[in-house]
């Protein structure tokens, strides 16, 4: 399971939990399924109160931010252990920005971007300056697999013939200024809303109520591009998951195929382990290449040695036993007698 941290434009009521020495606070969450195997990588808020980068190894996940000098804003990924396992980590972008790429079978990959966007309060140059910086993030991952996901702050509507391929037919509310630029990157960039395409209640749809009107608006987002979207089975609100924030759990179930880390070959349960000086220089050759680059880390040594066995040795031959020995002849002599005698 993998999920991401993105946030701090929260009320100043937002509660924040504390987890281990990182304070955050989740708001959404995507989730895919790798087989049989349930992995999630998810959104959430995160009220960054560490700077800089860094990660946090909890019992079953690894928490990675992402947060500025200022501490006005942060970003982050919870990332399952079965995943990191697999020798899969984010990349930190910026405050708002975080990004997560993974091989799937068949070569292709799937991008992840956790993105915390700038209120309303904010200045409309720090608006553009965030989607300048998504666009290019996006456009790096051109060839992959996209999903994007986390608090835009943008309600988008539900005037799907305006915006075709962009807003599904149930979205919820109307469109304020924040959610025309959303709109428009996703026009530019070919991607779509994703919660706004299933047909559910409009209370599995909204995220987030308004202080003073108590209205609820939708304005959490889960964007795919037109590789990911054939993926993505499901995306709603979990109104259930206490997440210790104003924001409900926002979820997206997609159906992807992990490729699992390359493994080393395992060499046959038996060498010939004959040691003479050509396998000796041999071996002596193959180690000093790979131990080279090789870093402490016991499970790549492992592999070394196991491709250095059988590189070098060959399976050991299986002996076996022969049935004759040296009465062989006379066995024979008494065989051919007794068949004879049968005969008769």
């Amino acid at each position: 399971m993998a999920t991401a941290y993105g946030g701090t434009d929260a009320p100043l009521n937002t509660a924040v939990a504390t987890s281990g020495r990182s304070p955050y606070t989740a708001t959404a969450s995507g989730v895919t399924d790798e087989q049989h195997h349930r992995l999630s990588i998810s959104h959430s808020g995160k009220q960054c109160l560490n700077l800089g980068t860094g990660n946090i190894v909890e019992r079953s996940h690894t928490i990675f931010w992402s947060g500025g000098e200022e501490r006005t804003a942060g970003i982050g990924f919870a990332i399952s252990n079965r995943l990191a396992a697999k020798g899969i980590t984010p990349t930190p972008i910026s405050d708002r920005l975080m990004s997560l790429r993974i091989q799937l079978k068949g070569g292709n990959h799937l991008t992840v971007i956790s993105v915390n966007r700038p209120t309303m309060q904010r200045s409309q140059e720090e608006k553009e300056q965030f989607y300048e910086k998504l666009g290019s993030c996006t456009s790096a991952a051109e060839m992959d697999t996209i999903i994007i996901l986390g608090d835009f702050n943008a309600r988008v509507g539900k005037d799907w013939k305006s915006w075709p391929n962009v807003i599904g037919k149930h979205g919820v509310g109307k469109v304020n200024s924040n959610g025309l630029m959303l709109l428009e990157f996703c026009t530019r960039f070919q991607l779509s809303v994703m919660d706004t395409v299933f047909q559910q209640k409009n209370a599995l749809k909204n995220i987030w109520q308004h202080l003073r009107s108590k209205h609820w608006h939708q304005i959490d987002h889960v964007l795919s591009n037109m590789a990911a979207k054939p993926f993505v089975t499901l995306t709603r609100v979990n109104r259930a998951a206490n997440c210790f924030t104003d924001h409900k759990l926002l979820v997206c179930k997609c159906l992807f195929s992990i490729k699992n880390k390359k493994r080393g070959t395992r060499p046959p349960k038996k060498l010939d382990t004959h040691l003479d000086d050509d396998k000796k220089a041999l071996l002596e050759l193959f180690l000093d290449e790979k131990l080279s680059t090789c870093k402490t880390d016991f499970d790549e040594l492992k592999v070394i040695l196991q491709n250095a066995a059988t590189h070098v040795f060959s399976k050991k031959k299986r002996v076996q036993n022969d049935w004759f020995d040296d009465q062989d002849l006379e066995i024979k002599s008494c065989y051919k007698t007794r068949a004879w005698t049968g005969m008769l």
